[in-house]
């Protein structure tokens, strides 16, 4: 499998994950948006296993630590 970093848009996203057989609320781009106002940047990451269709995906989410 092929790891991708992605700049991808909202749509696109979220019907990947649907699609995905274990798909959870927290993964999805609206909740990245959300997290976003307090502070977490969203990084968006896919396997691909040749074809066009995502095999495995992760949105993870980074803040900087408090000092």
């Amino acid at each position: 499998m092929k790891l991708e970093i992605l700049n991808v848009d909202q749509s696109t996203w979220n019907a990947w994950l649907a699609d995905m057989p274990n798909a959870h609320l927290l993964q999805t781009w609206e909740w990245g948006s959300l997290k976003k106002i307090s502070g977490w940047s969203s990084h968006f990451f896919v396997w691909r296993g040749g074809g066009e269709q995502p095999q495995e995906m992760a949105m993870v989410l980074v803040r900087d630590l408090p000092t």
